[in-house]
């Protein structure tokens, strides 16, 4: 069964003090080019999203570089964080747009978020990923008609990029060995490549449509 970080496939260095150094690398620029763009928002709101997209990276960072006994609290802790961008998104979005959803979107997030929790205590593993990608990625695309026009022509991206990276997961979830049989690689550090990139590529979208908010106003 798949268990963050100890099935990622990138082999634990355990003579160092840093696990998973390719992985944690590549983290530790995202969290950190996330923090920078925190403190270029010109709002409390979209600086505490892209505070709590820093946040998730972090984890993400120290989970590489330390794996602790207690298997479960390094996935556990990657989902609540995963539950706090996705509501932090869902709350600039509204904030932004200035307008709410319907009761029919709250009713199928409730249901993706019910299936999430049943997934995340019994059945576990890559169908928590699925999950827990669904819901971030309804908050989103299921809030279309909120984002300004740069958002929604930026969603085909989006959409491709979280295609990719749950295959990834399944990928790495199936083929680690065989892969690493064939070439000992950081093979997991493709994954948070795309991450970083996905990451920085949302924040930009929520600090450009900030940006077009204010000089608007300004005018």
């Amino acid at each position: 069964m798949y268990v963050f970080p100890f099935n990622t496939c990138e082999v634990p260095d355990n003579n160092s003090l840093v696990k998973q150094p390719v992985s944690a690398l590549i983290n530790l620029i995202s969290t950190i080019i996330l923090f920078y763009l925190s403190t270029k928002a010109k709002t409390n709101m979209v600086s505490f999203l892209l505070f709590c997209y820093a946040l998730f990276e972090l984890w993400h960072t120290i989970s590489h570089i330390v794996h602790l006994e207690n298997k479960d609290l390094q996935t556990n802790v990657v989902h609540i964080l995963g539950y706090l961008i996705a509501f932090s998104s869902l709350w600039s979005i509204q904030q932004l747009s200035g307008k709410v959803n319907s009761m029919l979107f709250y009713i199928i997030l409730t249901i993706i978020v019910v299936i999430d929790l049943y997934t995340w205590s019994e059945i576990k593993g890559m169908w928590t990923i699925l999950t827990g990608l669904s819901i971030f990625a309804f908050i989103i695309f299921g809030s279309i008609d909120k984002l300004n026009p740069q958002f929604q022509n930026s969603l085909p991206f989006f959409i491709i990029g979280l295609l990719v990276l749950f295959l990834l997961f399944v990928n790495e979830n199936i083929n680690c060995d065989k892969m690493l049989e064939y070439h000992i690689f950081p093979y997991h550090a493709i994954i948070e490549v795309l991450g970083l990139i996905m990451f920085v590529a949302l924040s930009k979208q929520f600090l450009n449509w900030e940006s077009y908010i204010f000089s608007k106003n300004n005018l």
